[in-house]
């Protein structure tokens, strides 16, 4: 988890300490590492938390000729693919991280690049050259990213905590999404509670240049592609099982190298699955008395109901049980009670009262 925030002014002049401060409220989503910088008519700023590339993952980060920036928060699956098929067109990349992947991808094909990306995302893009500024949120809406704009100015955060640090954002709330939450326990499309400042939705960028601004759908899940023909489905249906497997094989990857940074660190994951180990020894040797734990097999409790009893030995039933615990459970009480009575003689002797005074 990191936090990226940042301004937005086609008459320029934007306040950097202003984007800093906006910066700070988002301390706690990346402790790692922090920057400004600054342009003509836009600031980023970004907080990070450091997985992957760790020395060298720094942001801002730019393509070869410096021409576009990149701040960004999330993880994309496929970008050893991507990055080897980048290499392969004559880009120069610096890093091993998949940071600078979108942005080479960016030089290539402008906003068209976040086809391309699979994963989750929040990110913002500074064309340099040509004055623009593009936000992105990925296809599902995993990571957030928030915007507020007024005659063409904008201010985004990853949260809303980020836009509140400019004062000149009003602090009203919004009708609207308090009744679709009080209706539906949720709040549907761009709104947030505070009026102004909205969520861009998921599969979704927003596009700023010259003061003019385009919030535009990049994906939504469809179904008009029929296929007719079994022998084309099948082979669809297997080339979709490779790429997920795919997928899945790059998360448990980076998944197993953060389990092992906790492990090393001694932090509470590490210490969780130390615990896990012990707890399984624990179950295979049983717990020093009676049998050891073993699994229950299909079919044990009716071979079990049909062992005859030991000699002198009877199997107590339902109605047993409950009178059992019944029988105990008054016991408990009346001790409770004459535990009771003897505190109360106890402060009847203490207080020079005689007994049944009280």
């Amino acid at each position: 988890m990191c936090g990226i925030c940042g301004v937005y002014d086609p008459r320029g002049g934007v306040d950097a300490n202003l984007v800093r401060r906006m910066n700070e409220t988002l301390h706690h989503r990346g402790p790692d590492a922090d920057a400004v910088k600054a342009f003509g008519r836009c600031v980023l700023a970004y907080k990070r938390l450091s997985i992957i590339d760790l020395p060298t993952g720094a942001q801002p980060m730019s393509d070869e000729a410096g021409r576009s920036w990149i701040v960004y928060n999330g993880e994309i699956y496929n970008y050893k693919e991507l990055r080897q098929g980048l290499l392969a067109r004559g880009h120069t990349l610096t890093t091993n991280s998949d940071t600078e992947t979108i942005v080479h991808l960016y030089e290539e094909k402008g906003p068209d690049a976040v086809h391309e990306l699979v994963g989750m995302f929040a990110f913002a893009i500074w064309d340099e050259a040509a004055e623009q500024l593009l936000l992105v949120r990925d296809r599902l809406g995993i990571k957030p990213l928030y915007y507020y704009e007024k005659k063409g100015r904008i201010a985004f955060a990853s949260e809303i905590k980020g836009i509140l640090a400019d004062s000149s954002v009003p602090r009203r709330l919004n009708h609207e999404a308090l009744a679709d939450y009080l209706a539906f326990q949720n709040v549907f499309g761009n709104k947030t509670f505070f009026e102004g400042i909205k969520i861009l939705p998921p599969g979704h960028l927003l596009l700023a240049k010259d003061g003019r601004i385009e919030v535009r759908e990049y994906w939504d899940l469809t179904f008009r592609d029929e296929v007719t023909d079994a022998d084309e489905a099948v082979r669809r249906f297997g080339a979709l099982q490779a790429q997920a497997g795919a997928g899945s094989h790059a998360r448990h990857q980076n998944a197993a190298f953060r389990s092992g940074l906790a492990s090393l660190s001694g932090t509470t994951e590490g210490r969780g699955s130390q615990a896990d180990a012990d707890h399984r020894r624990r179950l295979a040797a049983g717990r020093g008395r009676g049998r050891p734990y073993r699994a229950v097999r299909p079919g044990d409790r009716q071979r079990r109901n049909e062992q005859p009893e030991r000699p002198g030995e009877t199997r107590p039933t339902g109605s047993r049980v409950r009178r059992e615990g019944f029988r105990l459970r008054g016991q408990s009480e009346a001790r409770c009670a004459g535990v009771g009575r003897r505190a109360s003689g106890d402060i009847c002797r203490r207080s020079g009262a005689p007994r049944g005074t009280h």
